[in-house]
């Protein structure tokens, strides 16, 4: 009876009738069958922006009642993971078979004021979604509507709506495919800073894009999480300069290396034409939506927009957005001076939304004013090129978070979102972001990665958490004066330096390396039944690797010391050491899906729609994780998302190393050799497509154990 009367309460404060939610019913019967007829959701409507989901015994099973299917999903988690002790992961195995309820001492309910909760970047969809298909994309918004994910980035299949619509101003089908990018560059293209390249792709490929993107938006539809659609806001193949010569079509220079698509600006009257019919192309693939992305003017300080009057600009492309849907939304980047406070100016404020990217390290947020009181949400950027690196400030994003939200601009903050690069790695800061969401107050770090070692790894168990507690003050405890994780010294184009692996990075860390073998001690002697989850596994696999990295980073400077003295015996030695760290490196690496090559690369050709496009897709994927870019490469793309694969790391850069080490050899017997050309050795290492798997080996722990012999003494 307590209970009726609770759920009579929370429907009578919101005024609304409650109806059952048959989309978490699906989803439940996704993720944890066996509780499909133990948990019933009741949903009804909010009467503000409040979100609010409770959790109660019922006869026999457990009753959760929510705004909204977003709140339900995220209140049906948090009682899988702070009740049954289940957990829902990217990695590894998420949620084992659960056939009992746990009842609750007392009925839980939480509510946040935050209307948006946001995930993706453009450049997730490519550093680590650049082949997926249904498969992964299915679990994939079901973690989101777990984590209260509402709005989301959905870019998948702009190239058929780009086809459609230069069909109708006269191009022809080579001039729009000339157009397109390949499947590992979308993200660059869909944000003018190239065209075309790792193309062509054939028209199969673009019609399953199609069909992709309508399961997506059919489940997002389903679980309560808004698309955020590719906008027109002036990108134009660059053929359009030639074939309009009339209209004020102008050459936008180059990104990096790459030269960008033209832009049309937005007092041409041709700009309204053509976004009229972007619009309408976009609408008969995927329907009327809401919210829609574009950012002109993108990491771009070109000469050509230097007398664009950005007020009008702004004003002009959306009028074009809302012009079929007065609710449009146009959903925007604060990235570097973008967008500028003239373009905001002319903006609508009910229909704009600001992404202020990188809220937890430079917050624009703060120099921006709020961003002249326009709605904005606070995001956290990081897993730059989604490389494979332990890093994060979990106790920064929290303290962080809350000076927002307790700022002078916190009546305009209306969401928290994750905004990676790739989201292969360090998995607990999504968690722990999306749960900020929800807290009232300012949250304890500790305590809440306490309650998430034991909802990860199934049980309570104090070596684990130590283990973590260990993490939390070492490789998610990174100072502000660097800005990404440590790279691997494993993964740097061979040098006397290994200061860097890419122009943005460092392979320096700032702590002692020893403290993450006290972590994999702790790990290990866990419970017994710890040992049977396969996260549990994930992780040891993951902190072994980060202490092998940072160890090859001493291992190079003895060897490079030992090259300096001239001391040719003691050089053989110290050098064989590092090559063979290299392979050890790769074997541990082996034992786990997310940490091989041959994923990548499988899941690049089986997203072809033929055989040449197979081919094509693998070097997409060889090119985006080692060259990025063409020849001659800048720094800023060369190796920007390079991987510590296995695989990767035998095939590629082992062989390069072993080349420099023969070659230093070589050198200190006297030998006249000239400089190894490594963009041609890198070139030729994408053109292949004879990858072979190495023997994989299964058993992570005696892996592991079998390298802390070696490598260190616990």
């Amino acid at each position: 009876m307590k209970n009726l009367f609770l759920i009579l309460f929370v429907l009578i404060q919101c005024n609304c009738i409650a109806e059952e939610s048959s989309a978490l019913k699906k989803l439940l019967s996704r993720i944890a069958p066996e509780l499909e007829n133990k948990i019933d959701f009741i949903l009804f409507e909010k009467e503000n922006d409040d979100d609010t989901f409770s959790i109660e015994n019922k006869s026999g099973g457990i009753t959760i009642s929510g705004t909204s299917n977003s709140s339900l999903a995220y209140g049906l988690n948090y009682y899988l993971q702070h009740y049954l002790k289940k957990y829902y992961s990217r990695i590894g195995y998420s949620i084992e078979e659960c056939k009992e309820i746990v009842s609750l001492d007392s009925s839980v309910t939480k509510t946040t004021s935050l209307a948006l909760r946001y995930s993706l970047n453009y450049c997730t969809f490519n550093y680590s979604m650049s082949f997926w298909g249904w498969e992964k994309w299915d679990k994939e918004l079901d973690w989101m509507a777990l984590h209260g994910v509402n709005l989301s980035l959905a870019v998948v299949g702009t190239e058929a709506v780009w086809q459609n619509t230069l069909r109708r101003f006269g191009f022809i089908e080579e001039e729009i495919i000339d157009f397109i990018p390949g499947p590992a560059f979308t993200a660059w293209w869909l944000m003018n800073n190239l065209e075309g390249w790792g193309g062509p792709v054939s028209q199969g490929w673009i019609n399953s894009r199609v069909e992709l993107q309508k399961k997506i938006l059919a489940r997002m539809k389903e679980l309560g999480i808004e698309p955020v659609l590719q906008g027109f806001y002036g990108m134009v193949p660059f053929k359009m300069i030639e074939e309009f010569p009339d209209a004020n079509i102008v050459d936008t220079g180059k990104w990096v290396e790459f030269q960008r698509s033209a832009f049309i600006l937005p007092e041409d009257p041709m700009f309204k034409q053509i976004a009229t019919v972007y619009y309408q192309e976009m609408e008969k693939l995927y329907g009327k939506q809401k919210y829609y992305g574009g950012d002109p003017f993108h990491e771009d300080e070109h000469d050509s927009f230097q007398n664009v009057d950005l007020r009008k600009s702004g004003k002009l492309i959306q009028e074009c957005m809302i012009k079929d849907n007065p609710d449009a939304t146009w959903v925007l980047q604060g990235w570097w001076k973008n967008p500028t406070d003239e373009m905001l100016s002319g903006l609508k404020k009910e229909n704009t939304l600001i992404l202020d990217l990188w809220s937890d390290y430079s917050p624009a947020w703060e120099k921006r004013n709020g961003f002249g009181e326009l709605p904005w949400v606070w995001n956290c950027l990081q897993n730059f090129g989604d490389k494979v690196g332990m890093f994060g400030r979990l106790k920064h994003y929290a303290s962080e978070f809350n000076r927002a939200r307790k700022s002078d601009f916190g009546n305009s903050l209306v969401g928290i979102g994750t905004v990676m690069e790739g989201f292969s790695s360090n998995q607990v800061t999504y968690d722990l972001l999306f749960d900020l969401a929800w807290q009232s107050g300012k949250l304890d770090v500790e305590e809440w990665l306490s309650k998430h070692v034991e909802y990860r790894y199934g049980l309570r168990d104090s070596s684990a958490i130590n283990a973590w507690r260990i993490l939390l003050n070492t490789v998610y405890a990174t100072p502000l004066d660097q800005e990404q994780g440590n790279e691997s010294i494993f993964c740097a184009r061979p040098s006397l330096d290994g200061s860097k692996v890419n122009m943005w990075g460092s392979t320096g860390y700032n702590y002692n390396n020893e403290e993450l073998l006290r972590a994999l001690s702790a790990l290990l002697g866990a419970s017994p039944k710890i040992k049977l989850n396969d996260i549990y596994r994930y992780d040891l696999v993951n902190i072994m690797c980060q202490y092998l990295a940072n160890l090859g980073l001493e291992y190079h400077g003895k060897m490079i010391s030992d090259y300096e003295k001239g001391d040719i015996a003691a050089f053989d030695l110290s050098s064989k050491k590092f090559l063979n760290l290299i392979l050890d490196q790769n074997q541990l690496l082996g034992t786990r899906n997310e940490f091989r090559l041959s994923e990548w690369i499988y899941d690049a050709r089986k997203s072809a729609a033929n055989q040449t496009e197979e081919d094509l897709f693998e070097w997409n994927a060889r090119t985006l994780v080692t060259l990025w870019g063409k020849k001659e490469p800048s720094m800023e793309l060369h190796e920007y998302s390079h991987r510590e694969w296995s695989g990767l790391l035998s095939d590629f850069y082992y062989p390069r190393w072993e080349m420099f080490v023969e070659h230093l050899s070589g050198k200190l017997l006297g030998e006249q050799l000239e400089d190894i050309d490594w963009y041609k050795v890198e070139y030729e290492w994408t053109q292949k497509t004879n990858f072979i798997e190495d023997i994989i080996e299964v058993n992570e722990e005696a892996i592991i154990n079998k390298h802390i012999k070696k490598y260190g003494v616990l």
